[in-house]
């Protein structure tokens, strides 16, 4: 949601070169997957549902059981 309004069916997002973007994950278990080239993906392991994204500085845990990983492909 932003600014109180809640969105479906978007799949992928992208920050801004402000430099001040965060994501926040659902109070779900979830994965966050970093790859060193883009897309990254945080899925949430409750409902198996995703969302690619780049461009984010921030990244913040939702409040149950979160993994960060930190892929990088030869």
């Amino acid at each position: 949601s932003v600014s109180g309004l809640s969105f479906t069916g978007i799949n992928a997002v992208i920050g801004s070169t402000a430099g001040t973007d965060a994501l926040t994950g659902l109070g779900v278990s979830s994965r966050w997957d970093l790859n060193v080239t883009p897309p990254n993906r945080y899925t949430d392991l409750t409902n198996n549902r995703f969302l690619e994204f780049t461009s984010f500085e921030a990244l913040n845990a939702g409040n149950n059981g979160n993994t960060f990983s930190i892929l990088a492909w030869a």
